[in-house]
């Protein structure tokens, strides 16, 4: 069953860069530059001291030249010229009038690519969170993780349990209620230490040992049995630890996620149009995200996480898909089905402290974690 939604921003946000304001200071300069040759040509003008103004009208022109490079000769000698001939004042007005324009509107031109450049990224919805939304305090959602009921599984959801509960009322949460959804099929001994709801698993070897299958289709069994007063859904990982309060990221329909470098759908083109057709769109339609950390309407993710699970059935059946995915699979299987559904995220790389990788970047994870709402343990061992 195909489901669709409305796909991506229908406006774009733009912010002006601080460089553009150097078109401001060459704006000023130019006009102090021809303010001083209609001084010259005033003052030559009168009769009162023709030998000082014509002094002062050709310091001005020296002085003129040689900011902009015209000329490159002295003063004196420019004074020494000036009784061999002069030229027309008003030619030297227009002259002035023209190098001011042409001057302008070269920087201008410069500075807008510039700005282009390096603002490329917050023309595009996706990539931030729209200025006006980021301080006003948003909708509750609801935490939620999959997890197994292996030992190690057990010691990651008690302490990610654990900070949640820390970060949960203080100011600038929106943090809701929490569900850790067991798909182990029975109950385990953090039935009453953390709220939990038991749904099945795969049928047996319908996952080929890869336990992350069970994920979407945890999602879809929790959706259609659990009662979720929150109107929105963080889809977390047992390994996650909340280092700051975390406020609602997403924006109205349009889910907030963390781009994973490593999820590449341009690199993988013969193989992401198996379950992404060109009628579809152009691959950029697809996220580089996972599934996690994600922040996203109930109401969406009840459409995307049926087709989440079949798409990563489909990929997983496929040997070559399996291969070249490896055990991110299931994370290109949620960015897939999200694009298949018209869905873009708005992507926030200060979501979460993904891996040594970026780590490496802040030297210590205490430091990085005053940037960032989540780290993940493996970042706090490194």
């Amino acid at each position: 069953m195909q489901h669709s939604l409305s796909s991506g921003f229908s406006q774009k946000y733009y912010y002006i860069h601080p460089q553009s304001r150097t078109i401001s200071f060459f704006f000023i300069f130019q006009v102090i530059c021809f303010c001083l040759l209609v001084s010259g040509f005033q003052r030559y003008s009168s009769s009162q001291s023709l030998i000082l103004c014509t002094d002062q009208w050709t310091f001005c022109r020296w002085l003129y030249c040689r900011l902009w490079g015209i000329e490159a000769v002295s003063l004196g000698e420019m004074l020494a010229r000036k009784n061999m001939g002069r030229a027309s004042p008003v030619l030297l007005v227009l002259l002035g009038l023209g190098s001011f324009f042409a001057t302008y509107n070269l920087l201008t031109l410069v500075m807008h690519k510039k700005v282009t450049k390096s603002t490329e990224e917050w023309n595009d919805p996706v990539i931030s969170r729209p200025d006006e939304t980021k301080f006003e305090k948003g909708a509750k959602f609801h935490v939620a993780l999959t997890a197994t009921d292996a030992p190690y599984s057990k010691w990651q959801c008690r302490i990610m349990y654990y900070w949640y509960q820390k970060m949960k009322d203080l100011p600038g949460s929106d943090m809701g209620g929490f569900t850790r959804v067991l798909h182990s099929g029975k109950p385990d001994n953090l039935m009453d230490e953390i709220p939990t709801v038991i749904v099945d698993p795969l049928p047996e070897g319908l996952d080929r040992g890869y336990i992350v299958l069970n994920r979407p289709w945890a999602f879809v069994q929790w959706l259609e049995k659990a009662t979720i007063e929150e109107e929105y859904i963080l889809m977390a990982e047992p390994d996650h630890v909340f280092v700051n309060p975390l406020p609602n990221l997403s924006h109205g329909d349009h889910p907030a996620a963390f781009p994973f470098f490593y999820i590449k759908p341009t690199d993988h083109e013969k193989i992401v149009r198996k379950y992404f057709p060109e009628e579809k769109g152009p691959l950029t339609s697809i996220d580089p995200i996972g599934n996690s950390p994600v922040i996203i309407k109930k109401s969406t993710l009840e459409k995307i996480a049926p087709t989440w699970m079949n798409v990563s059935l489909q990929m997983k059946d496929d040997p070559e898909t399996d291969k070249a995915f490896g055990w991110v699979l299931e994370m290109y299987g949620y960015a897939v089905a999200s694009a298949l559904h018209g869905v873009r995220h708005i992507l926030r790389k200060d979501f979460m402290l993904q891996s040594r990788m970026i780590f490496s970047l802040h030297g210590t994870w205490k430091s990085a974690a005053s940037l960032l709402y989540i780290i993940r343990m493996d970042a706090i061992t490194t």
